[in-house]
């Protein structure tokens, strides 16, 4: 074979991970369309490309758009992690400085407060420590993602999350099971039944609710990023929805 060829063949041979390395940078690298962009290197892409290349059937430009909503979806749970884990974080420093601050008034043997209405002034400033809050926050995000990206441990979860989460059915079909599940009508007949109500308030139902719901959608994520395929609607009401209703169970008992 001579050179001509030899270069030609290369080309052809790496053309479809090219073209996907230049459609990830369209979609999920661009920083126009995206508040947190996604930033990989062309060996983590690589990687990417190569751990769910063996779970597409037909060819990656047929599932070129299937893949790129795969890793988008996945980047949004470990996304979603940091921003909890920075809020909580942030949380509990704002709470031990309140904590502080109401000690020291309260050696001073007063507080003083306010019943009128803030001030245009004071009005702009709250504004503007809610603003500067939040780029405090999307700041942590963003040290909090690169390191996870560049932790090699971390970066092979995020793959077999893709590769899992291409394969499995959507997370959303979550929201469609539990209403046919026999178990969560009984659980939800319970919880917003008569004598729970009565004893505990509806705000406390509908909080349980909600938990139940976040918790199904946490440990669907928890089983992706395992390797496990969720790929039908047995698998779903067996693995996430039947596990979790069974915890949740116990605290109503």
């Amino acid at each position: 074979m001579n050179v001509t060829n030899k270069v030609f063949s290369k080309i052809v041979k790496d053309k479809p991970f090219h073209d996907f390395q230049q459609r990830f940078k369209k979609v999920l690298n661009n920083s126009d369309k995206r508040a947190y962009v996604l930033e990989l290197s062309n060996d983590q892409l690589k990687q990417l490309y190569d751990g769910v290349l063996p779970s597409i059937e037909t060819s990656i430009y047929a599932e070129m758009e299937y893949v790129m909503v795969a890793i988008s979806t996945t980047y949004n749970v470990i996304l979603q992690q940091q921003k909890e884990e920075v809020e909580k974080n942030m949380k509990k420093k704002q709470d031990a400085k309140n904590k502080r601050s109401n000690g020291i008034q309260s050696l001073g043997g007063h507080k003083f407060f306010s019943l009128n209405k803030p001030s245009e002034g004071e009005q702009q400033q709250e504004k503007a420590d809610i603003s500067s809050g939040e780029k405090e926050i999307q700041k942590y995000v963003y040290g909090r993602i690169k390191a996870f990206m560049g932790h090699g441990e971390s970066f092979q979860r995020f793959v077999t999350h893709v590769v899992t989460n291409y394969q499995s059915l959507q997370k959303q079909r979550i929201d469609v099971l539990m209403i046919k599940n026999a178990a969560y009508q009984t659980f939800e007949s319970t919880l917003f039944d008569e004598p729970f109500i009565v004893e505990y308030g509806f705000k406390e139902a509908y909080q349980l609710h909600n938990q139940l719901v976040q918790a199904f959608h946490t440990k669907f994520d928890e089983l992706l990023f395992t390797g496990e395929v969720l790929d039908t609607d047995e698998k779903i009401n067996e693995q996430v929805i039947d596990v979790i209703l069974r915890k949740f169970e116990s605290k109503i008992a």
